[in-house]
């Protein structure tokens, strides 16, 4: 297994807090960084159904109107 998968940097999203928030009773101060694991939150399952299969339905809504292209 690549462990450069785990620590590319490209994986994350690094934000910053803008104001003193509380979420779930967790004061997060203005200024924090929030670092987001995109490439963990991608394997998630309490996020997706058997993440670890590529499902084109889990990133196209088909009731839409589709265009031609």
């Amino acid at each position: 297994m690549n462990l450069y998968v785990y620590n590319n940097p490209f994986n994350r999203n690094l934000r910053y807090c803008e104001r003193d928030i509380t979420i779930n009773g967790v004061t997060i101060p203005k200024g924090t960084s929030i670092d987001i694991p995109v490439y963990g939150m991608g394997r998630d399952e309490e996020f997706w159904e058997d993440p670890l299969v590529f499902k084109l339905e889990s990133f196209f809504d088909w009731t839409l109107n589709s265009v031609v292209w």
